[in-house]
């Protein structure tokens, strides 16, 4: 993930996105402010998309999963 988000960094010219301290951060402010708000959802809800992949491939995963949570919803 870290290597990705330096890639990032480099196509985008994110230099926060370079900076490992802010990197490591951002990994602290998630297990402290965002993990817990997902613990509140049910696993039917919740999908896993791998972001190393193209973004095409990504937008399917994403497409799929809403797809998935919509059916049960019927």
């Amino acid at each position: 993930m870290i290597e990705r988000i330096q890639r990032r960094a480099l196509i985008e010219s994110r230099l926060d996105d370079a900076n490992l301290d802010v990197i490591h951060q951002r990994f602290e402010t998630y297990e402290e402010e965002t993990k817990s708000v997902m613990e509140c959802y049910s696993d039917e809800i919740i999908h896993h998309i791998d972001s190393g992949q193209t973004p095409v491939h990504v937008l399917r995963d994403i497409l799929e999963a809403v797809a998935d949570i919509q059916v049960g919803a019927v």
